[in-house]
């Protein structure tokens, strides 16, 4: 899990589907609410720790410096074998 620090969080509501035809709500009683927050969830490969507490991942789709909240240890699924 990671924290998009330069996500823009100014939104507070939209239209939900985007359809300007339904009333403004909320961001986070829509549907679509994963595209408004800033936590992203991410699988990747630990490739390094440094006893600093540093952690080095590869494939991260995220800006360079991304801080990364959590790590989880991801079994495979029988779609990943």
């Amino acid at each position: 899990m990671t924290w998009l620090h330069e996500a823009d969080r100014s939104v507070q509501q939209t239209h939900p589907m985007d359809d300007e035809r339904i009333p403004l709500t909320g961001v986070f009683a829509t549907p679509r609410q994963t595209d408004r927050t800033p936590i992203g969830l991410h699988r990747v490969t630990v490739t390094h720790i440094q006893p600093t507490a540093s952690i080095h991942v590869d494939a991260l789709e995220a800006i360079d410096g991304t801080p990364i909240l959590d790590l989880k240890v991801a079994l495979s699924d029988a779609a990943d074998a």
